[in-house]
C-alpha cells in the first residue's frame, strides 16, 4: 500500500507536524506500507528528517525567510487549490492508496480536491476549528472528542482521539522514569521557538540555582529550525552563570536526555506528551494559543504543572521550588502522567490508517 504524506516544518511551524508524520509512517513501513512525503522547503524546514529516515521526498519552494506570525493561513506559499493540484500529480503518477495530511493550512477545500483520487484521506489535527472532507480524522489534543467535528467535518468519518498519541518508537519501548531519580533539569520550548522562550525559561533557573544553591545542571535542547540568534544568546547565558548548561542541538534520542532528567520544563507541543508517555515529571508551558486546551487537560489529570507563556516570570521560581523540594510531588506527577498517555497510540493507528 502507498501512503503519502503532506506535511511542513520550519522556524515558523514548528517541528511538531513533521515528527508524529514520520512517527506514524514509521509504523505504517513496519505494516508493509510504502511511505512518501510532499513537503515545503521553509527556512528552517526538517524536511531533511524525511530523506534521513529513507523516505522519498517531493519538495516545493517554501519561504526563504523566517517569520514570526501564528496566522496558519501564511504557513504555505500557495492557494490549497495549487498545493492541492501539485499532490494530485503525485498521486497519479504513484498510484498513492492513502493520503495523510498534517497541516493547519488546509482544509475541506484541499481535501476534497484530493479525496476522489485516493481510496482514503486521513486528516491529523488537533484544533476542531475549520472544516475538513475526510474518511479519518485523527485528533491529537487528548482532548477533543468526535462530536467536537461532527459540524465541521462534511461527510461520514472515524474518529480517532483521546488517550491514542502519535509516539516515536524511541518512546513506546523505553523505561519509565526512575522517582529515585537525582540529576540535571531538562529545558526544551520545540523544534523552533520563535518567540525565544528558552532564553527568559534558562535564565529564570539558572539565577534560581545560583540563588538557592541548587547543585543541578541544566541541559537545553533546541531544534534543527531553531536559528543561529537564539542559540548564541544561550550560549551567552551559559557562559555568564556558574551553573552547568550544556545546549545540545537536535540530539538523538530525546528519551534517554529525558529520562536522565530529575524533572523537565517543557514547552506543550509533541514533546511534552512524550515526556508524560516517559513519567519524566514535567513544568509544562503553553507558548502559543494552540497549545492551551493540551496543556490544561494534561494538568487537570495533575499530569505536569502549566504555566502559559505570560506567566512564566511570575510564578515559574515556585514550580521549581515545589519539583526540587518534594520527592512525592514528582512521584505523583509521574505516575499521573503514565496514566494519562498511551504508549502505543501509534500502533493502534497505523492499523486504522491501513484497514479497510
Amino acid at each position: 500500500m502507498y501512503v503519502l504524506f503532506r506535511v511542513d516544518s520550519s522556524s515558523e511551524i514548528g517541528l511538531g507536524h513533521m515528527m508524529r508524520c514520520l512517527a506514524l509512517a514509521e509504523q505504517l513501513v513496519l505494516k508493509g506500507a510504502q511511505v512518501f512525503f510532499v513537503c515545503c522547503s521553509h527556512a528552517g524546514s526538517a524536511h531533511h528528517l524525511v530523506i534521513d529516515n529513507g523516505y522519498k521526498a517531493f519538495i516545493l519552494p517554501g519561504k526563504e525567510i523566517a517569520t514570526k506570525t501564528i496566522i496558519h493561513k501564511s504557513w504555505i506559499l500557495y492557494s490549497e487549490e495549487q498545493d492541492a493540484n501539485y499532490v494530485l500529480s503525485i498521486i497519479k503518477e504513484l498510484n498513492i492508496d492513502v493520503v495523510v495530511v498534517d497541516h493547519y493550512s488546509l482544509s475541506a477545500s484541499w481535501e476534497r480536491m484530493i479525496s476522489p483520487f485516493t481510496k482514503k484521506l486521513v486528516v491529523i489535527d488537533d484544533l476542531a476549528n475549520r472544516r475538513h472532507d475526510c474518511d479519518i480524522l485523527i485528533d491529537q489534543s487528548m482532548v477533543n472528542d468526535k462530536e467536537d467535528y461532527k459540524s465541521l467535518v462534511l461527510r461520514e468519518f472515524d474518529f480517532i482521539g483521546g488517550d491514542n498519541v502519535i509516539l516515536r518508537s524511541e518512546f513506546m519501548h523505553a523505561k519509565s522514569w526512575d522517582v529515585e531519580r537525582k540529576g540535571s533539569v531538562c529545558i526544551s520550548m520545540g523544534g523552533s521557538d520563535p518567540f525565544y522562550i528558552t532564553g527568559s525559561v534558562l535564565n529564570i533557573v539558572c539565577n534560581f540555582f545560583e540563588k538557592n544553591q541548587v547543585d543541578k545542571g541544566v541541559k537545553v535542547i533546541i531544534g534543527s529550525a531553531c536559528d543561529d540568534d537564539l542559540e548564541s544568546a544561550l550560549y551567552g547565558i551559559a557562559y555568564s552563570t556558574s551553573v552547568h548548561v550544556n545546549i545540545l542541538r537536535s540530539p538523538s534520542r530525546i528519551s534517554d536526555i529525558l529520562l536522565e532528567s530529575e524533572f523537565s520544563i517543557l514547552s506543550c507541543g509533541t514533546m511534552v506528551l512524550e515526556s508524560c508517555s516517559l513519567g519524566v515529571p514535567t513544568i509544562g508551558i503553553s507558548i502559543v494559543d494552540d497549545q492551551i486546551s493540551t496543556a490544561k487537560y494534561l494538568a487537570k489529570r495533575k499530569a505536569i504543572l502549566h504555566l502559559e507563556a505570560g506567566d512564566i516570570e511570575m510564578f515559574l521560581n515556585k514550580f521549581l521550588e515545589i519539583l526540587i523540594s518534594c520527592e512525592n510531588k514528582r512521584a505523583s506527577l509521574s505516575a499521573n502522567a503514565l496514566s494519562t498517555v498511551d504508549r502505543f497510540g501509534s500502533v493502534n493507528i497505523a492499523r486504522k490508517v491501513l484497514s479497510y
